[in-house]
């Protein structure tokens, strides 16, 4: 079909038939918020006077997990390397 147009053409509805609706038009777009947004509104709350600015742990505290992460990472490596202490 070298150098020869090709054409589609839609053929005509035989008399007394017409063309069905679309079924399935565009989506709507809803302007509500998610439904997640705002739904644990109330699960806790924050007592007054408290401070969010301050540490999680204290001084000690941070010592100690420091600590109990080292004796952790120390025995891993032992077991992994074989060696008993």
């Amino acid at each position: 079909m070298v150098g020869k147009k090709l054409v589609f053409a839609r053929e005509g509805a035989p008399p007394g038939v017409a063309e069905s609706q679309r079924e399935f038009g565009p989506m709507e777009k809803k302007h509500e918020r998610h439904p997640l947004i705002g739904s644990m509104k109330g699960t806790f709350t924050i007592e007054p006077g408290w401070d969010l600015t301050k540490p999680a742990l204290d001084a000690e505290e941070l010592v100690e997990m420091d600590a109990n992460l080292e004796r952790t990472a120390d025995l891993i490596a032992d077991g992994l390397s074989g060696k008993s202490r």
